[in-house]
């Protein structure tokens, strides 16, 4: 089983800011988040952490070839 590893640019950054970084492909599973765009002005973090949470669980979920 891979390690999963996630990436998340700092703020006013994007993914390719990793773009040299290399691991052991048979090791480990790269992940490159990007920022989402707050559901609204009244969003809280706890709101906006479940919602990046949800994009890293599409990451890591079983899928049919595994």
């Amino acid at each position: 089983m891979k390690i999963h590893v996630y990436f998340v640019p700092g703020l006013g950054a994007n993914s390719t800011i990793f773009k040299y970084i290399k691991l052991p492909e048979e090791q480990f599973e790269m992940h490159f988040l990007e920022w989402l765009i707050p559901a609204s002005k009244d969003e809280s973090i706890s709101s906006y952490a479940k919602r990046m949470w949800k994009t890293c669980l599409l990451y890591t979920s079983p899928s049919p070839r595994d």
